[in-house]
């Protein structure tokens, strides 16, 4: 998602540069070396991705981008260096080739790579959709007579606890399942707090690498039920 959001975003630049280019006030060249240094920035930005990659989840997507963007800076340079190129169509070719190839990568790094991968993350998409669902119904059809303070979803701390039983019984700490995410350890409590909530993809990775099922986090989950806080003792 991040990856087509950015791409997206440098297109919209691209053509918000040319739009309020009035009156020529950039020669046709300078465009060439602004849209080289966009293609540039964003080959860096996904190499960046590509590094913080962790152990369980994997940015090969965002390396190949970067390639496809230096393609592009390198065609752009190409235009510039050379402008019988740049004012043929072989260059608006290229470019848009690349472009969409860009693109299929965006949605080939998000797309499930195998059978297990789309189930897993289908139930748990569906077991969150169905428990929100029907926590608003329940609010919205009763009135709760605690005093007490929301903690939040019911779910998302039920799935908590399950990280954390594996966590601990795997000999791990909260450091060490940031490190194979890629995330902080102050994301990890959340999780485990109830205070977030794991994405599909993070349990999809987790239930691998602690070798069990998807269904394994949310056996047990009363549905559609929210979590409060015991109210505070009043001060007689």
């Amino acid at each position: 998602m991040a990856g087509g959001l950015l791409l997206l975003s440098s297109v919209v630049a691209s053509n918000l540069i040319l739009a309020f280019n009035y009156g020529d006030f950039l020669s046709e060249r300078m465009l060439l070396i602004i849209y080289a240094v966009i293609d540039l920035v964003l080959a860096l930005i996904f190499i960046e991705f590509y590094r913080t990659h962790s152990k369980l989840l994997s940015h090969k997507w965002a390396a190949f981008l970067a390639c496809v963007q230096i393609a592009m800076a390198g065609v752009n340079l190409a235009g510039f260096a050379w402008p019988a190129f740049a004012m043929g169509t072989r260059h608006v070719i290229m470019l848009n080739i690349l472009m969409i190839i860009a693109f299929f990568a965006c949605i080939a790094g998000f797309t499930p790579k195998n059978r297990r991968e789309a189930v897993d993350i289908l139930r748990a998409k569906l077991a969150y959709i169905r428990n929100d669902f029907l926590s608003r119904s329940i609010q919205r059809g009763l009135k709760t007579m605690t005093t007490g303070r929301s903690s939040g979803n019911a779910m998302d701390a039920h799935v908590g606890k399950k990280l954390r039983d594996l966590r601990i019984s795997a000999g791990l700490n909260q450091t060490d399942v940031a490190e194979l995410l890629g995330i902080s350890q102050s994301q990890v409590n959340r999780f485990e707090t109830g205070k977030g909530r794991a994405s599909a993809a993070y349990l999809h990775a987790l239930s691998i690498y602690y070798k069990v099922e998807m269904s394994y986090f949310f056996d047990g989950a009363e549905i559609g039920q929210e979590g409060h806080l015991p109210a505070a003792p009043k001060r007689g």
